[in-house]
């Protein structure tokens, strides 16, 4: 079935296969190549999930040169916003639609197992041989004399048929261990299994307690990545069965989850929803510091942090009200994010107090006061603690059904503030 790629009709195929839009970009790349007398690819997941005709928007070219100043003058003549990271040799091209990363190509030497690398320029042969897997090692050559011709030195096409997961040499998860966890996603992704030696290498690895070499956030930076993938309890598990989860609980369990109706209103960042099912299971030993450690984006951390509050304080108190009681719902989850209420949701609440969080994201979470505390101050009423208390007051109203217009709640708004001025006044005369 994938043998095709290897014919003189390959490059054909190929073409078939991109967008109008990715193929007119990578023409560019290669012409662009050819006048400046480099050697460019398209290598990695991105040539993987073609031949397999699953879409990928992600896409790694591999320059044999510097990719660092190749990238500066092809962003330069295609009028397009880029950026340049020093340590590996890379680069980004950013595009509407789709993510260009540069790389040189390069080899890779590791000080000791589950070291960072210390990288040199080098060929394609060896940026393919640096790679994890067989099926992840394939490159497509972007110039014009073998356009689109796929590069297969370690049978990726042919595992890929067999729908096997191959390590390209025997010390692969010795020099980085990180491997392992992405040889568990890629299987669970594609439904492979391991080839073989691959399979006794991997068993190796784990005796050899190789996980015990990486930090935090090299373990959580996979975790994360698990996370992106279909049903990611499945792989959590297999790390659990492993005990591939150092630095956080041996045995941690993430339901599949069950839609509760409110997706299609919400936007949320599920990533951040498994992290908060994942570190809720942690052991009182385990220390809120080493969230710091994790290498997630701020705004992840702070939803994530969030959520965890949200797992100890909301069940409780959840019980004493009903989705009638409008008010005290409304303030008990509104200071909370989506992802920790989803959270709960998906992974700890029953259903009855499930049915109260959905029911004040369907009905209760956007309500709030038609005018602000500008149109406040635009009609002399001062700044201050009170603008707050009249905005809430309002929010109040509406949540017990009362329907006013933008009039009708500045008029209360000023007969409130004429009370407070009325009630200081009183005591001041005291």
């Amino acid at each position: 079935m994938y043998s095709q790629f290897l014919n003189n009709d390959a490059p054909a195929k190929i073409r078939s296969l991109l967008s109008k839009e990715v193929c007119d970009i990578l023409l560019k790349i290669g012409n662009f190549a050819d006048k400046k007398s480099l050697h460019v690819f398209a290598v990695g997941g991105f040539v993987r999930d073609l031949i397999l005709n699953k879409p990928n928007f992600d896409i790694d070219i591999v320059v044999e040169g510097d990719a660092k100043s190749f990238v500066t003058e092809l962003a330069s003549e295609f009028n397009a916003e880029f950026k340049i990271f020093d340590r590996f040799h890379t680069a980004k091209i950013y595009s509407e639609n789709i993510n260009f990363d540069f790389s040189s190509s390069r080899k890779e030497m590791y000080e000791y197992p589950g070291a960072l690398p210390d990288v040199s320029f080098s060929n394609i042969y060896d940026d393919m041989f640096r790679r994890d897997f067989t099926i992840n090692a394939m490159a497509l050559s972007l110039n014009s004399d073998n356009l689109f011709k796929i590069i297969d030195y370690f049978g990726g096409i042919k595992d890929l048929e067999a729908r096997i997961i191959r390590v390209i040499h025997k010390k692969s998860f010795e020099d980085d261990p990180t491997r392992l966890y992405r040889a568990l996603r890629f299987a669970h992704r594609f439904g492979f299994e391991f080839d073989e030696e691959t399979n006794y290498l991997f068993k190796q690895a784990i005796k050899d307690k190789r996980v015990s070499s990486l930090s935090v956030k090299r373990v959580a930076s996979e975790i994360s990545k698990i996370f992106k993938e279909n049903l990611p309890g499945t792989i959590i598990e297999q790390l659990t069965k492993n005990r591939m989860l150092k630095h956080f609980a041996q045995n941690v369990k993430i339901p599949p989850i069950e839609p509760i109706g409110v997706e299609n209103i919400l936007s949320a960042d599920l990533e951040a929803v498994y992290w908060i099912c994942f570190l809720s299971q942690m052991p009182p030993t385990f220390k809120s510091e080493t969230i710091d450690q994790l290498g997630l984006p701020h705004s992840s951390r702070v939803k994530i942090l969030d959520g965890l509050d949200a797992f100890k304080k909301i069940p409780n108190a959840l019980e004493e009200l009903t989705c009638q009681d409008h008010i005290k719902l409304y303030y008990l989850l509104k200071k909370h994010c989506i992802e920790g209420l989803l959270a709960l949701c998906y992974f700890k609440l029953n259903k009855i107090n499930s049915e109260k969080i959905v029911y004040y994201l369907k009905n209760l979470r956007l309500i709030a006061p038609l005018i602000s505390g500008k149109d406040l101050i635009d009609n002399d009423i001062p700044a201050g603690q009170h603008i707050k208390n009249i905005l809430n007051y309002i929010t109040e109203l509406r949540l017990e059904n009362k329907s006013l217009s933008k009039l009708e709640e500045l008029e209360i708004a000023k007969q409130l503030y004429s009370n407070i001025q009325h009630k200081n006044s009183f005591q001041r005369h005291l």
